[in-house]
C-alpha cells in the first residue's frame, strides 16, 4: 500500500505524486456548486496528464484543510497508484492499471465530496495540510504536484501556531474562491493570494494561481507546464 507519509516505498516508487487538497474548514465549507465543478475540471485534467503525459507510476492522494492539517481526515481513503497496462491485473487494492479504473476512483471521490457527508471543521490549518502533502509526495522520483482549493484564509485554533514550511520543488496550483470579506474588497483577494504565493515560493515550491470561476481543463494542464518551464 502507498502511504500518505514517506515511510517504506511501495513495489514501484511513483514517478509523479499528486495531492489534491480541499478546504473543509467552516470558513469555506460546505462546498458550493462552483467548487464541485472546479474539482471535476481538476480531476479530468489530472487524469489526462496521468494517461497521456506523465511517466508511470502516478500516485494520487486527496487531503483536507481542517482544524489540524497534519491529522486531517483522508476524504477519499488511502493513496492509489496508477500504472497503465492493458494486460496486467491489480497487485493490490491501491493499484489501478486501466483508464476506466482511474476514472472510477476519481468519480467515487467526487461523489463523496459532493454528498455533504464530510462535516466542516471549525479551524483552518492551511500550512499543516501543505506540510502533510509535501511529506506524502516526497517519495516521488520525478515530479510532485499539489493542487489546493481554498479561500486561503488561515484561521488557526486558539493556542496553535503556524507551522514552518519547507517545501521540495513541488508544483503547487492554488485554486482560490473569495471568502465573504474578499467579495466586498476584491483587492484583498489578490493581496492574500500574492502573500501565499511569495511564501510558498520562498520555501521552495513553484506556484501557479487560478480563480475557480470559469476554470477549464486546459488551464490546469497549462498551469503545470508553465510551472515546469519556470523551474
Amino acid at each position: 500500500m502507498l502511504s500518505a507519509c514517506p515511510a517504506s516505498e511501495d513495489r514501484y516508487s511513483p514517478a509523479v505524486y499528486v495531492v489534491v487538497i480541499v478546504d473543509q474548514s467552516a470558513s469555506f465549507a460546505p462546498l458550493k456548486a462552483v467548487d464541485h465543478r472546479a474539482l471535476r475540471v481538476v480531476s479530468d485534467a489530472l487524469m489526462r496528464l496521468a494517461i497521456k503525459d506523465w511517466p508511470h507510476p502516478v500516485a494520487f492522494y486527496w487531503a483536507m484543510i481542517g482544524s489540524s492539517g497534519l491529522h486531517a481526515t483522508e476524504p477519499c481513503g488511502s493513496p492509489i497508484s496508477f500504472r497503465r497496462s492493458l494486460l496486467s491485473k491489480r497487485q493490490s487494492g491501491s493499484e489501478r492499471t486501466r483508464d476506466a479504473e482511474l476514472r472510477g476512483w476519481f468519480d467515487a471521490c467526487l461523489e463523496l465530496l459532493k454528498s455533504g457527508k464530510i462535516p466542516p471543521e471549525k479551524c483552518t490549518d492551511i500550512r499543516g495540510a501543505l506540510k502533510r502533502a509535501s511529506e506524502a509526495a516526497a517519495v516521488a522520483t520525478r515530479h510532485r504536484v499539489i493542487v489546493v482549493l481554498s479561500d486561503f484564509s488561515e484561521d488557526l485554533c486558539p493556542g496553535d501556531s503556524p507551522l514552518e514550511l519547507q517545501l521540495n520543488s513541488e508544483d503547487i496550483i492554488m485554486l482560490h474562491r473569495p471568502d465573504p470579506g474578499d467579495q466586498r474588497d476584491p483587492n484583498r483577494t489578490m493581496e492574500k493570494i500574492n502573500r501565499w504565493r511569495s511564501e510558498l515560493e520562498s520555501r521552495g515550491a513553484f506556484v501557479c494561481t487560478k480563480a475557480i470561476y470559469g476554470l477549464v481543463e486546459g488551464a490546469i494542464t497549462q498551469c503545470v507546464r508553465e510551472i515546469r518551464a519556470d523551474g
